[in-house]
């Protein structure tokens, strides 16, 4: 919601306060989530990855490979599903994590909302009414009612349910975000300690394409303080800082050389998947930036 704040006057511009060259180390999405009519209001603090979790000792028990397609998953989802076990959890209450899932395999299948996420209202042609938009519904459709491979409570799942269900041991395929893993990881908490791996979400003809976002630090507009508020910000927006929030909440750098950090290097668990997080972040696709996302995804909710 970036853009509303700053369509509003309530974000101060930071191009007085960015030093030459200070974006060359993000993605580069990261500037264009965070600009409004060319001007930069925020510096990107984490970006939100999507990935597929998966039970590798069912995967193994039952000889199946991961799957890299939509239709794969739901092979693979109807061998797994069973008394007490269902395939695939995902999001599926309306709200906006639903537009998230979707997006995904909308722009997998090579369709889209506008034919340009990044031209204000009035400037873009609605691309939403076409046969890959109709597919992506269909294969949500499909997971609950047709292979049946998605519990009925999808219906209502959030994040949280959706991973509480995968960490319980009742599903053997999860879709969610980049904080997951040391959750899955935590004994204490879950039934899949050592027993889950991660891969790239599945994908259609164009490739897997995760919803790829963030969210952002900025300055109050009417803050009296801005040069003690920007010194700040830079903190937060280091490399020291970027991978130490990985250690602490799993929330990915939009930094690139923060993946080369030595505390990630020397984490068992981060080593191995922020590689993945990595390239994952290469197919990233933004749901649109506009003023009035809210408005607009109540319409696709």
């Amino acid at each position: 919601w970036l853009l509303e704040f700053a369509a509003a006057g309530w974000l101060e511009p930071l191009d007085g306060y960015l030093p030459d060259g200070y974006n060359d180390d993000f993605f580069p999405i990261a500037k264009d989530l965070t600009s409004y009519n060319g001007t930069q209001y925020g510096v990107l603090r984490q970006v939100d990855l999507s990935a597929l979790f998966y039970r590798k000792d069912i995967f193994e028990e039952k000889n199946l490979q991961v799957p890299t397609t939509w239709d794969e998953l739901i092979e693979v989802g109807k061998a797994c599903t069973e008394d007490g076990m269902w395939g695939y959890v995902w999001q599926g209450k309306q709200y906006e994590g639903l537009v998230c899932d979707w997006v995904e395999i909308l722009h997998s299948l090579g369709g889209s909302i506008f034919d340009d996420y990044n031209a204000n209202p009035g400037e873009r042609n609605v691309t939403i009414n076409s046969p890959e938009a109709v597919q992506a519904v269909n294969y949500m459709y499909d997971f609950l009612n047709v292979s049946k491979i998605s519990p009925e409570g999808v219906l209502s799942y959030t994040e949280d349910s959706s991973r509480e269900a995968f960490q319980s041991g009742q599903a053997a395929m999860l879709r969610l975000w980049q904080s997951t893993p040391p959750l899955l990881n935590d004994p204490e908490t879950s039934n899949v300690a050592d027993t889950w791996a991660m891969a790239p979400i599945p994908g259609g003809e164009n490739g897997s394409r995760t919803c790829i976002g963030g969210w952002a630090w900025g300055i109050n507009a009417f803050s009296e303080h801005k040069e003690a508020a920007w010194e700040v910000l830079d903190w937060f927006t280091s490399a020291d800082f970027m991978a130490g929030q990985v250690i602490n909440s799993g929330n990915q750098p939009s930094r690139i050389s923060a993946y080369d950090h030595e505390l990630i290097k020397n984490d068992p668990l981060w080593s191995e998947i922020c590689p993945m997080f990595l390239e994952i972040a290469k197919t990233g696709i933004p749901r649109p930036l506009s003023v009035v996302w809210t408005k607009e995804s109540d319409v696709i909710q």
